[in-house]
């Protein structure tokens, strides 16, 4: 089975890590959350699409050396709304330096949740491991 090469980006600010609640105009199950990210477009390096991805889902930036790659890999196999399932092979960076201010899209909205209330929301696979990893890291 062919992996996705996909991309995370985990923002921490105090307490609490950057999330985007998925609308009706997203792929993922509406109302589920995840970090901020995407598919590596084709000849795109993974930070570059890091970046990319978190300014458009959330309408922060992060400069390329505030950057963390965490050292694992998280493949997931996510179940789409159009009943398709997304084979991903996901590459996670983690900052707590940014720039910007939040907006919403029309597909997810970015919220800052307290990383304690993680174990009682509907989160995309991994999200949560990713977040503990990113935690020990920094």
């Amino acid at each position: 089975m062919e992996r996705i090469p996909t991309v995370g980006i985990i923002v921490l600010k105090d307490e609490n890590v950057l999330l985007v609640r998925h609308g009706e105009k997203a792929g993922h199950l509406t109302g589920s959350y995840g970090t901020p990210g995407g598919r590596i477009d084709p000849g795109e390096v993974a930070i570059r699409a890091a970046q990319r991805e978190l300014e458009e889902e959330s309408g922060l930036y992060v400069a390329k050396k505030d950057l963390i790659e965490l050292p694992e890999k998280y493949e997931a196999d996510l179940k789409r709304k159009d009943g398709n399932i997304l084979h991903s092979y996901h590459t996670v960076f983690v900052c707590r330096i940014f720039t910007g201010e939040l907006r919403a899209t029309n597909e997810a909205a970015p919220e800052w949740v307290p990383i304690g209330k993680l174990h009682e929301m509907e989160l995309l696979p991994n999200t949560e491991n990713m977040v503990k990893k990113a935690l020990e890291i920094l």
